[in-house]
């Protein structure tokens, strides 16, 4: 639909190609939208292997958050779209879960419809295991000048300092395996459990597996618009 677009996060290590690879997910997500006749443009966004949306502080690597809204997304939706968007969605996995879900709590109104796959919400290391919180530490240390900063500007930071008012009319969908390699499968509970408490409306689609394992089919169909389930979140 040239009336809605889709912005895609990929995870780290990845690129702007993930979603039209054929070993990603976004294989079985696209043979059933070709079913349709009506679905979101796609635009595939990049920084590098790995980046976050974060503003300008004292790292170097941060800031990539107003350029985002003040210079790529001027530009693909004045230059790439046949016509400006009546609605966005954001979808991001992994580390584009983190980058979709930073900026959608930031920006509710520009960003309705938010896809969460195997995302990064917590960068608390609170009962991860060691090489699990040696790689939070790291990512922390990068992209905040503290820890404190860090783990007020997460997902679930963000989240936790929101009201229903502030994130009237967004919809989330979280999908995250149970056995997640990187420990994110206990961020996103406590990401659900959050919205949850303050009546944001959101999808929670827990499922066996590791690291990116997820629902796909109701993932496509969330994508699409389709009716919502009510799903409540686990203990």
């Amino acid at each position: 639909s040239v009336n809605e677009v889709l912005y895609y996060f990929h995870g780290g290590g990845g690129s702007e190609k993930d979603w039209i690879s054929d070993k990603n997910y976004s294989t079985i997500v696209r043979a059933d939208w070709a079913k349709q006749t009506n679905y979101p443009t796609v635009v595939s966004i990049s920084f590098g292997p790995m980046w976050f949306l974060l503003p300008k502080n004292k790292r170097p690597q941060s800031g990539l958050y107003d350029q985002f809204l003040s210079e790529v997304m001027p530009h693909v939706e004045s230059r790439l779209l046949p016509a400006p968007p009546t609605k966005r969605q954001l979808l991001g996995e992994s580390m584009g879960g983190t980058n979709a879900a930073l900026l959608a709590l930031k920006n509710p109104k520009i960003f309705p419809r938010v896809s969460l796959v195997c995302p990064g919400l917590d960068i608390s290391t609170a009962g991860l295991k060691e090489n699990q919180a040696k790689m939070i530490r790291r990512v922390r240390a990068m992209y905040f000048p503290s820890e404190k900063e860090a783990i007020a500007n997460s997902p679930v930071g963000l989240i936790a300092q929101a009201t229903k008012e502030s994130l009237a009319g967004q919809s989330y969908f979280v999908s995250c395996g149970q056995q997640d390699d990187y420990g994110f499968f206990a961020g996103s509970q406590k990401f659900v459990n959050l919205a949850t408490e303050r009546n944001i409306y959101i999808e929670w689609y827990p499922v066996p597996g590791r690291h990116c394992s997820l629902d796909i089919g109701a993932l496509s169909s969330f994508l699409l618009n389709e009716p919502l389930q009510t799903k409540e979140p686990d203990a």
